[in-house]
């Protein structure tokens, strides 16, 4: 059986991708040892939390639109219905942007360290220790989803200046292009 996730070999340090044995000196952890056990554990880990998070983002972004929806259906009527919602797709989009770590935050205050999606998915935040995380450290974490987002994007434009065709990172992964028409 194949292992999907990297495991370091004990016995030579050599980086090991999807293999239950070593490729450079033949290494094969015993069964009992975890070594892999553990790789897919954290595997799994990685989805569940990926899945938390889209949860969490759907239920966010229902209500926003829930939110948008009212507040535009009480202030217009017919065709002036149809252009607010295309003029509050943008604001609501950014709104929810800015709000969902304020939103993951006091769901997990609220929640013991768990979201809806956490909650589904049945994870939670905790300490290191395995205790239940305060206030300081889920504002923190939380807080610093604005950063993670601010580098990718960075990233993504420091990319696109690099490229001759002014590609950013995701078109030159997609194999797209921007372009004037």
């Amino acid at each position: 059986m194949a292992y999907p996730i990297n495991w370091t070999c004990p016995a030579c340090g050599s980086i090991i991708n999807n293999s239950n044995s070593c490729n450079v000196c033949n290494y094969s952890p015993p069964a009992e040892s975890g070594l892999l056990e553990a790789a897919k554990k954290s595997e799994r880990l990685i989805k569940e939390r990926a899945l938390a998070f889209l949860i969490d983002m759907l239920v966010l972004n229902l209500i926003i639109g829930i939110a948008a929806y009212i507040f535009i259906a009480t202030q217009a009527t017919g065709e002036q219905l149809i252009r607010a919602v295309n003029v509050m797709l943008l604001p609501a989009l950014l709104i929810g942007l800015a709000a969902h770590p304020f939103y993951l935050l006091a769901l997990e205050l609220m929640l013991k360290g768990r979201t809806y999606g956490k909650a589904i998915m049945k994870i939670r935040v905790v300490k290191l220790d395995g205790s239940r995380a305060g206030f300081a450290g889920l504002l923190i974490r939380n807080m610093m989803r604005f950063f993670e987002a601010l580098t990718l994007y960075i990233i993504s434009f420091y990319y696109i200046n690099k490229s001759t065709s002014s590609q950013r990172l995701g078109d030159k992964i997609a194999g797209t292009m921007v372009v004037k028409v």
